[in-house]
C-alpha cells in the first residue's frame, strides 16, 4: 500500500517524464478491465517481452489491485503468476521513469524552456484538480445513481483495497504542495519547490496570493472532511474544487502570464 500511496502523491500532477512516457497510463490505467485481465492470465506471460504483448488495460496498479483483492489470491495459481508479472512490469516502467526524470532534472533549462515548463505546470495543476473533482469524486457517484444501483457503491478509486480515502488525500496533497506555502516563510533561494503562491507574492500580488492561499486551505479542509457515507461532504468538496479551479484559471493564470489550454481532464 505504501507504493500505491507514493505513486498517487508523485503522479497527482503529471509533469515532465510522466507525460512524455505516458507513464500514468502505463502504471495506473483505470478502471481495471476484469475480462481483459482474465484473458491475460490465460496467456501466461513470462518476462518483459511477453508483457509487452499484453494490452495496457490489463496491466498496472488497478489490475494488480483487482488480482489481489477481488478474491483471495492463492499461491501457485495462474492468477498469482500473472500478478507477479504485473508487479514486475510496473517496476520496470517506474525505474525508467525515474531515470528519465533524473536526467531531465540534471539538465539546465533555457529561459524559453523554463517559461514553457511553468505554463505546463499551471495547466496540469488545473487539469489535475478537475480530475480529482470529476473523475475521482463526482463522476462515480453520478454514474451509480444513474444506474439505480442503491446497494452497489460507486466505483471509487482504490475501492477494492479499501484505500479510496488515502487516494483522495494523496491526490490533494500533490496539488496542495504545488499551490501554497505550508507556512509563512518564503522559499529559500535555490529551493527545488516554489509554489504558485510564492510566485504571486514574488510579483507583489499580495492580495491575490492571500486569497489563493485561503482558497487552497478551504479546499484542503473540504477534501479532508469527505465521508462517502455523507453525500453533503462530497458536495462540499466538489464545490470547493470548482471554485479553486475557477480562481486558478480566471485570475492566477492571468497574473502569472500563463495561457490556459485543454487537458485530458476537461469535458465529461
Amino acid at each position: 500500500m505504501q507504493a500505491v500511496r507514493d505513486w498517487d502523491l508523485y503522479a497527482g500532477v503529471p509533469l515532465g517524464a510522466l507525460i512524455e512516457r505516458r507513464s500514468l497510463r502505463q502504471i495506473d490505467f483505470a478502471p481495471a478491465r476484469p475480462a481483459l485481465i482474465r484473458r491475460a492470465v490465460g496467456q501466461a506471460p513470462a518476462g518483459s517481452a511477453d508483457m509487452e504483448r499484453i494490452g495496457t488495460p490489463a496491466k498496472g496498479l488497478p489490475a494488480l489491485e483487482w488480482l489481489l483483492w477481488q478474491a483471495p489470491l492463492k499461491l501457485a495459481t495462474p492468477e498469482c503468476a500473472y500478478a507477479v508479472q504485473v508487479a514486475a512490469d510496473i517496476d520496470r516502467e517506474a525505474t525508467q521513469l525515474q531515470r528519465d526524470a533524473d536526467a531531465a532534472a540534471a539538465r539546465e533549462a533555457t529561459p524559453e524552456e523554463a517559461t514553457a515548463a511553468f505554463a505546463e505546470l499551471l495547466n496540469q495543476w488545473v487539469g489535475s484538480s478537475e480530475r480529482l473533482r470529476w473523475a475521482d469524486l463526482d463522476k462515480p457517484r453520478r454514474e451509480a445513481a444513474s444506474r439505480g444501483e442503491k446497494d452497489t457503491p460507486p466505483a471509487w478509486p482504490r475501492a477494492l483495497s479499501g484505500q479510496t480515502s488515502a487516494a483522495w488525500a494523496a491526490h490533494w496533497q500533490a496539488l496542495a504542495r504545488l499551490a501554497a506555502m505550508a507556512g509563512s516563510a518564503a522559499p529559500a533561494p535555490g529551493a527545488v519547490l516554489v509554489t504558485l503562491e510564492a510566485y504571486l507574492r514574488g510579483r507583489g500580488l499580495i492580495a491575490l496570493a492571500d486569497r489563493w492561499a485561503a482558497r487552497v486551505a478551504a479546499t484542503g479542509a473540504a477534501v479532508d472532511a469527505i465521508d462517502p457515507a455523507r453525500p453533503a461532504t462530497l458536495d462540499q468538496a466538489v464545490r470547493e474544487l470548482t471554485q479553486t479551479k475557477r480562481l486558478a484559471e480566471d485570475e492566477v493564470a492571468a497574473a502569472l502570464d500563463v495561457r490556459m489550454g485543454f487537458s485530458d481532464a476537461d469535458g465529461d
